[in-house]
């Protein structure tokens, strides 16, 4: 044989064809009619086939490896006694023949092609069989790996095959018995299956050499070579990052030629390409720490953020971030932990805007990082805004205090990600104590200071200056319920503003990949108390001045009762006076939405979250939201739906997990109507030094009748003792932002 320069021209199958025309013709001498094909693998069966599909004379007999010597002769015979005078039979044996003297019959009058993928490749090439394989993948418990050849082999030399490997190519990837060039295959598998033996080493080392892996030594077996590609992928990867060359240690310093960027794109391609499954992160930030000194004498670490590998960079960029926290320079903290988060995500293929908890540790933990940065900047700068409306101190789009809530909620959520980090790592200890006081201690007293501001604006009305008011937001857009062919109004019980910012963030997204939406916020004050009776009460459709907040006396004891036009706004009265207006009123995401131009949909998950079940709650609440999405995304979907709001009956404040210190006052009068953050009477005391005392004549609280006087608590840690009601963290019925400044969405299909 002579070997093939350059990759072969012929394919498996064009070579297969030629052995059996071949084989034909010598059997043709001795008056035979049968080719047998004895494949020790199995892995030629289509090869074979197909070789025999393009000529007429050829007759191709698969037999089964568990076929029966008899079933076989029977089946042999019955297709000889049906073919032309110039056919021949190929019988193909998926086996290799051994001492099988039951075939000796069958094999009478035929010749023999004994040949299996491997010695049919490397004929191909032109060369001998052990120039290309190693046989110990034919032994006893190698099947997974032969087979893992074959495809291979099949899959570059086959028949619909392009661009076939030349013959060096072919032997570098059959190191890693197909899975692509030592170098590549190390960079994502390490040493993996290939073979330790000392010839297989050495032939790495001389493939690795080739490709320009530098350091490498005769004595070097597989872990260090392991190690040693991999450093030197990261060398590159960090000079590309603006690393100085000459900072580096020898060999990686320069002083050995090299293509500088071609290892980093390779590991670029790995990094791109691993599943979940396959956790490169914990290698390349975990386990491949290099150069920590020559990071430490370049003193300019930053300059690296975007380097995505190289666990000696990721932990000095910690210690550094986590002294600059302690600093107070959240500013900079922040900005940082995105460009290293963003980085880590388009270098692991990781949606920056979907990092979930199956996502690498690294990422979330400098994700929360970011997060904690911009928590603490909001908190060192909210009350510098000024002396704006407090609705736009709280409820501003871009700049409210509502942004606090949110990223509380959003930390508690992503957990403790540094938990999964390797033990050396800085932000095992460093993360947690600071997120714990951003979110406990710090939340609190950010509460209780925008709390205050809101009391002292209560009290002047200048909370609703300005500002619609929730029990006159139908009225105010009646117009696009008359001019619009339908409208669906989402009523979502304890929607508070920052889920509603953040309902509104999603249905936008899902704009992007589907229909046009436009969303608009209407910021409003809502009715106090801020409960489900007086909230629900006040968006029902009727005209401002038609809604009130009187007593009810029942027992001889006042009952404080919402209502319109003088009916009570009980649940029932309430959907009994939206479908006398002709409106459908459903509770079931699949029901009632054909029946009417105008559907109520109502929706208490978020309230009964709070008041049932507080488990995980604030993991709930981001659930919740993505389901609401999901549900006012299918409903617009529908062609005749043109037009939504979403509208709530009030907020809520979500304390601390660990808060306990309340103040808890009990009221026995009878005569005063008592709720969890509210009393209401016909005139008493404070109870609170601190609380908001309004009436009729307050502004702003017209809707109550004379006689009504409410004492309105502000403060978070302050409440009424209520018997059966045990709730610590999740309560709503005062006058703090959160529960009462809501943000209404009004959707338009384009």
């Amino acid at each position: 044989m002579k070997p093939v320069t350059g990759p072969p021209t012929r394919s498996l199958q064009d070579l297969a064809q030629e052995l059996i025309e071949t084989t034909c013709k010598i059997a043709k001498k001795h008056g035979d009619h049968r080719i047998i094909w004895w494949d020790d693998g199995g892995f030629l069966e289509e090869v074979v086939r197909k070789a025999c599909d393009r000529r007429d004379e050829f007759d191709f007999v698969g037999v089964a490896k568990d076929e029966s010597s008899l079933l076989l002769r029977k089946r042999v015979q019955e297709r000889a006694s049906t073919a032309g005078t110039d056919s021949f039979q190929v019988l193909y044996i998926p086996h290799e023949r051994g001492d099988r003297a039951w075939f000796r019959d069958v094999e009478e009058g035929g010749a023999r092609i004994p040949v299996g993928i491997e010695e049919l490749s490397a004929r191909l090439y032109g060369v001998q069989r052990w120039e290309v394989f190693d046989d110990t993948l034919e032994s006893a418990g190698q099947e997974s790996r032969r087979a893992d050849r074959a495809e291979y082999l099949l899959e570059q030399l086959g028949h619909t095959a392009t661009g076939r490997p030349d013959l060096p190519t072919l032997q570098a990837e059959l190191l890693t018995n197909g899975h692509g060039r030592p170098d590549e295959y190390i960079l994502k598998m390490g040493w993996g299956d290939m073979s330790d033996d000392e010839d297989t080493v050495a032939r790495v080392r001389q493939e690795l050499t080739k490709a320009g892996v530098v350091g490498l030594e005769d004595s070097d077996g597989p872990q260090a070579i392991e190690e040693k590609v991999r450093k030197w992928a990261v060398a590159q990867w960090m000079l590309h990052e603006g690393f100085p060359a000459d900072a580096l240690p020898s060999p990686y310093d320069g002083s050995v030629p090299f293509e500088h960027h071609r290892m980093r794109q390779m590991l670029e391609g790995v990094l791109r390409k691993a599943k979940r499954k396959e956790p490169l992160d914990r290698i390349y930030l975990g386990e491949a720490r290099f150069f920590k000194d020559a990071i430490l004498r370049f003193g300019e670490a930053w300059r690296l953020a975007k380097c995505p590998v190289n666990g000696a960079l990721d932990e000095e960029l910690w210690k550094l971030w986590l002294s600059d926290f302690e600093r107070g320079e959240y500013e900079q903290c922040h900005e940082r932990a995105v460009v290293r988060r963003d980085a880590l995500c388009d270098a692991y293929d990781v949606d920056v805007h979907g990092i979930g908890a199956d996502d690498s540790p690294w990422i979330r933990a400098w994700e929360e990082a970011a997060q904690m940065a911009d928590l603490a900047r909001r908190y060192e700068t909210w009350e510098e805004l000024g002396d704006v409306p407090i609705a736009t101190l709280y409820g501003d789009q871009d700049e409210g205090t509502w942004k606090i809530d949110r990223a509380v909620r959003r930390i508690v959520v992503s957990g403790h990600p540094e938990r999964d980090l390797p033990s050396w790592h800085p932000a095992r200890g460093g993360l947690g104590p600071k997120r714990d006081e951003l979110v406990t201690t710090q939340y609190v007293k950010y509460m209780e200071a925008l709390s205050t501001r809101c009391a002292k604006a209560l009290e002047i009305g200048e909370v609703f200056e300005g500002v619609t008011r929730t029990h006159g937001f139908l009225s105010e857009h009646w117009d696009k319920f008359n001019t619009t062919e339908r409208v669906a109004v989402f009523y979502i019980d304890a929607l508070r503003l920052d889920l509603a910012y953040e309902l509104a963030e999603r249905l936008s997204q899902a704009g992007d990949e589907g229909a046009a939406y436009t969303i608009e916020s209407h910021i409003c004050a809502g009715v106090l108390p801020s409960e489900t009776h007086f909230g629900m009460g006040a968006i029902t459709p009727g005209r401002p001045d038609t809604y009130r907040v009187r007593f009810k006396d029942s027992s001889g004891k006042p009952k404080l009762r919402a209502q319109r036009k003088g009916d009570d706004l009980s649940t029932n009265n309430r959907n009994t006076l939206l479908e006398r207006e002709g409106w459908s009123v459903t509770r079931d995401p699949n029901d009632g939405w054909e029946e009417s131009r105008h559907v109520a949909y109502f929706d208490t998950e978020i309230d009964d979250i709070g008041e049932k079940d507080l488990s995980g709650i604030e993991h709930k609440l981001s659930r919740r939201v993505e389901e609401l999405a999901e549900l006012i995304e299918e409903v617009m979907e529908r062609e005749t739906w043109t037009k939504a709001f979403v509208v709530a009956d009030h907020g809520f404040v979500l304390l601390p997990e660990e808060q306990t210190n309340f103040e808890d006052v009990s009221v026995s009068d009878k005569k005063v109507d008592v709720a969890r953050r509210r009393t209401a009477s016909r005139g008493h005391d404070k109870t609170f030094t601190d609380s908001v005392m309004v009436d009729s004549s307050t502004p702003g609280f017209d809707y109550l009748d004379d006689d009504v006087h409410l004492e309105l608590l502000t403060q978070p840690l302050q409440r009424f003792g209520k018997q059966g009601i045990s709730d610590l963290r999740y309560y709503h019925g005062g006058a703090s932002p959160q529960e009462f400044i809501l943000n209404f969405l009004e959707i338009t299909k384009e």
